[in-house]
């Protein structure tokens, strides 16, 4: 086989990737995004600064939860481009390992442009990433594979990663909206927490 057909092949093979199919699954998801962007941004016009809510999306791997995430975000930044809150971003990455509260936190940090060393402790790295998701005028968080931020399932992570998740939501500053998506043990974070549960949706 030449090197024209496997390079033709390969380029046939990533412009695939890069066209999304909507779905039936992919409705809901857009549908509830779209309420949040929405009351979001009425909150922002009237000075409001009421909670925000999230939402979830989990499935079995390779069922295109990325694929669907990267094309709902990438639909809302061109909406918001459109708006007074053209500058107003969207910031999504993927939990990191491991996936502590910390690293998460640390690599939060990164996303928003700052860096610090990994030494300080984990309550001033997320004081740090409350301020600068203010500072940034940040509206939504994504966190791709959000299972992974309670791996061990254990009552004292769960409790963390819920308290965590809750704070983003409800700081009195600058609330700010938390999208999830993971394999379907990210539900056993949103059932440990009837308060987290309540502030987010979930689409699986």
């Amino acid at each position: 086989m030449s090197n024209d057909i496997i390079r033709n092949a390969a380029e046939k093979v990533a412009a695939l990737r890069d066209h999304f199919i909507h779905h039936e699954r992919f409705e809901p998801l857009e549908a509830r995004f779209a309420m949040l962007v929405a009351k979001r941004l009425s909150d922002l016009d009237a000075g409001r600064s009421s909670e925000a809510h999230g939402l979830a999306l989990s499935g079995p791997s390779g069922t295109g939860k990325s694929a669907a995430m990267h094309h709902l975000l990438a639909g809302v930044g061109q909406q918001l481009s459109t708006t007074r809150h053209w500058d107003a971003p969207i910031i999504s990455l993927r939990v990191p390992s491991p996936a502590t509260l910390k690293f998460v936190g640390y690599t939060l940090l990164r996303a928003l442009g700052y860096q610090i060393g990994s030494e300080r402790q984990a309550w001033y790295i997320w004081d740090l990433v409350r301020h600068h998701l203010k500072e940034r005028q940040v509206l939504f968080v994504h966190l791709d594979e959000a299972q992974d931020l309670a791996s061990r399932g254990t009552k004292h992570e769960l409790n963390a990663v819920a308290s965590m998740l809750k704070t983003l939501m409800t700081d009195p500053d600058w609330p700010v909206g938390i999208i999830l998506s993971g394999t379907p043990e990210l539900e056993d974070i949103l059932n440990h927490d009837s308060q987290l549960a309540r502030r987010m949706g979930s689409v699986a």
